[in-house]
């Protein structure tokens, strides 16, 4: 509901549901009785703070290509505290260098996903022209910012407590979708 009063325009109140869903997340986390459910409440608090920081910050007079470092920011901390509050380590949020070449592999993969998303989407252009000088930068926030901190928060910290709730297809498929 959030996202569709959102999506209709209206982000004042999109803000206000996504405000509602954080407090009720937080709030169940902490009554929960089973660990394993709570801390998947808990990690799913951190969706609607995603919205919220997007969508609360004033971000008009900065330029396009930095709100996002602004914006990630706090979400990674979030994440972090996430991580540490309910004893998760490293490891089992995806952070390790074991398989270095498959998830170079991956990681690499992206970049097809990113160019046909470009085609599908058709997006503004955040650089003049196509040289290494233009692209650097924004190479390298969108890697760390939606790459990174996305998937730490999607892939790692919600599909661990996930797959701990609903076992292994189905809590992938859970935060899937």
């Amino acid at each position: 509901t959030a996202e569709l009063v959102t999506a209709l325009g209206q982000p004042l109140w999109g803000l206000v549901c996504h405000a509602i869903v954080l407090v009720a997340a937080v709030m169940h986390s902490a009554l929960a009785s089973d660990p394993r459910y709570r801390h998947l409440v808990l990690s799913l608090a951190l969706v609607p703070l995603v919205r919220i920081i997007s969508l609360g910050m004033p971000l008009d007079s900065i330029p396009q290509i930095w709100r996002y470092p602004i914006i990630y920011a706090p979400l990674l901390a979030a994440a972090i505290m996430v991580v540490r509050i309910l004893g998760i380590r490293a490891r089992e949020v995806g952070i390790n260098f074991g398989l270095f070449r498959i998830q170079l592999a991956v990681g690499l993969s992206g970049l097809l996903f990113g160019v046909a998303e470009y085609f599908i989407l058709t997006p503004e252009s955040l650089i003049a022209e196509l040289t290494w000088r233009e692209v650097w930068l924004p190479a390298l926030i969108f890697q760390g910012c939606t790459g990174f901190i996305e998937e730490f928060i999607f892939r790692g910290v919600l599909q661990r407590t996930a797959v701990g709730v609903f076992g292994g297809w189905r809590g992938i498929i859970y935060v899937s979708l």
